[in-house]
């Protein structure tokens, strides 16, 4: 055992694996989220946190266990994140009180590991100063350097058409009273006529720079797909776009898959029903993030999501507490999560959603419909009122299971 704190700490250090990693980042990443309201229901934002906190762990560890280091290399995804935070005109406090808190975070788990491993309360003491001193000197030279980029992207962003284009998206989806012939030329879009919403994302699977590039891809197959010319497109961060099309798209739905998802990209789109001029562009842009929010939550996603199709789990869902409240009183045994759970569950929200006609439901599960009878009696053992009673709560229940699993229910603290 090493008796000198420069010595235990680096043996630590090389002994951390990817699993302790992952799980520190974890529960600071939910401490960040937390603490800092103005990052919450913003995918892109808590993306970004995320990746920078896996990053900086891995430039951290290093810095810890070694007695000097020169200069180490700022996180990419840190950089990144700071961009992210320019483009969304959050303040720069926020991006430091991000880092600050993971470091609070990253502090406590240090103290606790080092009260159950280190014996010796001298060594202790030793080890715990070294290891501050270290964890200081990196994240002082980290955060500068944040802020400049920060500051860099603020700059450009302010000063450049991008700026424009923004504020002017932003005027409209905020409600702002504006003619449809000055946004036009702002926007270098048309302003009149039909306008579809779309919200395109890419996972944490995708480098960023694969990301954009094949973000900016997609939309430009998907308007293809639809014969809709020149999208207009607007980065909101390295893994998200927002797009207005000047089209219906619901006829095109067939078109849209192969158009999604040709190489199995980790790549998702949501899209809000089409409107009429400015008020179209802003209602459809609400409804496609609300299918956004859907799908990051659904423990089964589509790749492509219609708002129409998620309009109820929608609406059911933005009161969390009371939406797994209705679950639990309307599934009772039938909310178990194995695969019997949901095969009963399946046949149960075939069976209404058919006008409780069992071999409609049966052709629509593609099985007989004396399996489906037998499942019915099944299902009746399990919950807590017959299915032929209140359907429309139970109804609604299933729904919610379908689309974001059961697993809430037992685990309502869960952060996907």
């Amino acid at each position: 055992m090493r008796t000198d704190a420069s010595g235990w700490l680096e043996a630590a250090v090389a002994e951390l694996d990817e699993s302790w990693l992952t799980t520190v980042v974890d529960s600071g990443i939910d401490e960040v989220l937390g603490q800092i309201a103005e990052v919450s229901g913003d995918h892109a934002v808590q993306a970004g946190i995320l990746e920078m906190g896996y990053e900086a762990m891995r430039s951290l560890a290093p810095a810890l266990g070694t007695a000097w280091w020169s200069d180490p290399e700022v996180p990419r995804a840190g950089m990144e994140c700071a961009r992210l935070f320019a483009q969304r005109g959050l303040p720069p406090t926020v991006l430091m009180k991000s880092y600050r808190v993971g470091q609070t975070h990253l502090w406590r788990v240090a103290m606790r590991s080092a009260k159950s491993e280190i014996a010796d309360p001298e060594l202790r003491l030793q080890v715990l100063e070294l290891a501050w001193e270290r964890l200081h000197r990196w994240i002082e030279f980290v955060l500068p350097r944040l802020s400049d980029v920060y500051e860099a992207e603020r700059d450009h962003w302010i000063r450049g058409d991008l700026a424009r284009r923004a504020e002017m998206i932003t005027a409209i989806l905020t409600g702002a009273t504006i003619t449809p012939d000055h946004a036009s030329r702002i926007l270098n879009h048309p302003m009149r006529g039909a306008q579809t919403a779309l919200v395109l994302w890419a996972g944490l699977d995708v480098t960023e720079s694969r990301a954009m590039v094949g973000l900016q891809a997609l939309a430009a197959r998907i308007a293809g797909a639809v014969n809709a010319d020149g999208p207009l497109i607007h980065s909101t961060s390295s893994r998200e776009l927002w797009v207005w099309l000047r089209t219906g798209i619901r006829q095109h739905v067939d078109n849209l898959t192969p158009a999604v998802d040709p190489h199995g990209n980790d790549m998702w789109v949501a899209i809000g029903r089409g409107g009429e001029g400015i008020d179209g562009f802003r209602s459809s842009h609400t409804e496609a993030r609300a299918a956004q929010r859907v799908v990051v939550d659904a423990h089964k996603p589509e790749r492509v999501t219609f708002y129409d199709d998620v309009e109820i789990v929608s609406l059911l869902s933005r009161d969390r507490v009371a939406m797994r409240a209705l679950m639990q009183h309307e599934l009772g045994g039938l909310a178990s999560p194995d695969n019997r759970g949901q095969r009963l569950r399946e046949t149960a929200l075939a069976y209404l959603s058919c006008e409780r006609n069992i071999t409609a439901a049966a052709k629509q599960l593609q099985t007989h419909r004396n399996t489906v009878a037998y499942r019915l009696r099944q299902i009746d053992e399990l919950l807590p009122a017959p299915i032929s009673g209140h359907r429309h709560h139970l109804e609604l229940a299933l729904m919610l299971a379908d689309t974001f699993g059961v697993q809430l229910i037992a685990q309502p603290g869960t952060r996907r």
